[in-house]
């Protein structure tokens, strides 16, 4: 969810030529499967890319827990002291290997066609450039 990816951008896309699923954490959950069932059965999707990126904010998330719960509370009055921030993101050092978890989930899903391919990259947010990790063709 990162304005600072733009898939169009980064790969060369233009306007309707490709659906996008954010989250906070980049992470596939079950909210994102569930999107993909609507993107391969509705809207025709021929291949998935997961797409993790350096200096993201889930990280930050983490790694400020309490600052957060307290910027929430004192602004919303909510209690999020009791909410587990661990896990909506990757930390820096495994960027690579969360993609490649994410794309075992993908393809473990019994709801995500084994007939598509899924691609996995590490999206540098400082210089542009853009690493393949995995592919599950």
């Amino acid at each position: 969810m990162d304005g600072r990816v733009v898939p169009e951008s980064i790969f060369g896309l233009d306007l309707g030529e490709g659906e996008y699923i954010r989250n906070a954490g980049g992470r596939v959950d079950d909210d994102v499967i569930r999107s993909l069932v609507v993107t391969q059965e509705i809207l025709n999707c021929k291949v998935i890319l997961v797409v993790h990126h350096t200096d993201c904010g889930a990280q930050a998330a983490v790694k400020h827990h309490s600052w957060l719960v307290k910027k929430v509370k004192d602004k919303l009055g909510v209690d999020l002291s009791n909410y587990n921030f661990l896990g909506i993101g990757p930390t820096a050092a495994d960027l690579e290997d969360s993609v490649k978890e994410d794309i075992q989930k993908l393809r473990a899903s019994p709801l995500v066609s084994k007939q598509i391919p899924i691609y996995g990259f590490v999206y540098d947010v400082k210089d542009g450039s853009l690493k393949e990790v995995m592919r599950s063709e």
